[in-house]
């Protein structure tokens, strides 16, 4: 005997119940981006709300979206992606993936909490082990959410 058929528009049993991972695309390079965009776009359980290509338009869009990760350039006109963190605040900033051509600001990177530093240009394996680790800061700040909510 079948199980019965779900009603229209009821949520597939085996659809995982956890919402995707809001991701912020920074960057100034549209080649670039799109790149990263690609790799993103193919995860099924990340899905991008925003892209931008300064850090003046990044920290109101972190402000504003409130996405659970941050794709972030280093070097952008205006804010860098420095500058994004100071200004949005290390407290209420996401966790933060940065891209950059230029392995001498990693230091930093890491220094300002980033949760990786990818080299540009990157294989998309190289992001996507980004990704996992980020995957991994995502659903631990989520569980911290809920838990104290009890």
């Amino acid at each position: 005997m079948l199980p019965p058929a779900l009603p229209s528009g009821a949520p597939d049993a085996a659809a995982p119940l956890v919402p995707p991972a809001r991701v912020l695309l920074v960057d100034d390079d549209i080649v670039a981006r799109g790149r990263v965009r690609d790799v993103v776009s193919a995860e099924p359980d990340l899905t991008i709300v925003g892209e931008c290509a300064d850090g003046e338009t990044a920290a109101a869009m972190i402000v504003a979206a409130r996405p659970d990760l941050v794709l972030l350039d280093v070097q952008m006109p205006g804010l860098d992606g420095f500058d994004v963190v100071a200004r949005v605040g290390a407290a209420a900033m996401p966790p933060v993936v940065f891209l950059s051509a230029y392995a001498e600001f990693a230091v930093r990177a890491f220094e300002a909490y980033a949760l990786d530093y990818v080299l540009k240009p990157f294989d998309a394996a190289r992001l996507r082990a980004a990704l996992g680790r980020a995957r991994a800061q995502v659903a631990a700040r989520r569980a911290a959410e809920v838990a104290a909510l009890a």
